[in-house]
């Protein structure tokens, strides 16, 4: 019933509807099937990326695919404003202008998605760390001393060291800093494919300089920073 429904409705479309606007009609939903996917295709491959049963290769898709994307639409939107002066290409550059314009939106959507999804992710991850966090607290409050390392907890405050559940950054790191303003710091490396060095991070004092700093920025999570290089 559903196919006979929108076949009529094509049928319609096509008798009221002169020959060239139904052919432009038909190349943009065909421009949409392509960029809906691929516009998908950021923010599912950052998904994969940040839970515990995914790819750690996938963190690597959505840099190398957004890089490959921003060069080629570069490179056709300069090459296509040079064609567009000769007749026998004119129409061939503008439908390659009216492509890449229209990817615009679709891009800004998938970016939007993508960083939605990572930072959820790590909201997520500042929660599932707290154990660990009340761990060395407990510790500390025991012995007078922070533990030397993470290991140093089990077995009497962890029955082992966890893992961050992210597969593409899947462990945690733990350094003592007993001469600058925290005595601890715990984190995770979590560089976005290989176009930065971002970091999540954990201190004690929370005394974080939050916005613009050396490297970056820092955005706060939680009792946590993400810090943006």
């Amino acid at each position: 019933m559903y196919d006979v429904i929108i076949s009529s409705w094509n049928d319609f479309l096509n008798l009221t509807m002169p020959d060239e606007a139904i052919k432009k009609r038909n190349d943009l939903a065909r421009l949409v099937c392509y960029f809906v996917p691929i516009s998908l295709l950021f923010p599912l491959s950052t998904y994969w990326s940040v839970t515990y049963f995914g790819d750690p290769a996938a963190e690597t898709i959505y840099p190398v695919i957004l890089f490959l994307l921003i060069l080629v639409g570069g490179f056709s939107f300069v090459g296509c404003l040079i064609l567009i002066f000769f007749a026998r290409t004119r129409n061939f550059a503008k439908n390659i202008l009216f492509s890449t314009l229209l990817s615009i939106p679709f891009l800004i959507a998938s970016l939007f998605m993508t960083a939605h999804v990572r930072h959820n992710a790590f909201v997520a991850l500042a929660e599932r760390s707290r154990p660990l966090i009340s761990a060395i607290k407990r510790y500390e409050k025991e012995k007078g001393t922070s533990p030397p390392s993470l290991e140093s907890l089990v077995p009497e405050y962890l029955a082992r060291v966890p893992g961050t559940g992210m597969s593409a950054y899947p462990s945690y790191k733990y350094e003592l800093k007993p001469n600058i303003d925290s005595k601890w710091r715990l984190m995770v490396d979590c560089p976005s494919g290989m176009i930065n060095w971002d970091e999540f991070y954990y201190e004690p004092e929370q005394n974080y300089q939050l916005g613009s700093v050396t490297g970056g920025w820092n955005e706060r999570i939680g009792d946590w920073i993400y810090f943006h290089e």
